[in-house]
């Protein structure tokens, strides 16, 4: 059955990653985001006063560069 079947590792342990922190989220608090980051080990960009998509929307120069350097980074 499918909901029983373990999914395996999880991905993000060895897998690099990165992470937009919105610091207005209202969604999701962004003190738990900073930790799902830091649990990840993940490559941060803050935006301090972003909403929950505030940082694609409002930032999206510098949210695409991350998406950028994240590209870059995975593809070779």
């Amino acid at each position: 059955p499918i909901v029983t079947t373990p999914s395996g590792p999880v991905a993000w342990r060895s897998v690099p990653s990165w992470y937009a922190v919105s610091g207005s989220d209202r969604m999701i608090d962004p003190a738990e985001e900073r930790w799902m980051a830091t649990r990840a080990s993940a490559q941060t960009i803050e935006f301090a006063d972003a909403s929950h998509v505030g940082g694609i929307t409002r930032y999206s120069a510098q949210f695409t560069a991350l998406v950028e350097r994240a590209a870059r980074a995975t593809t070779h």
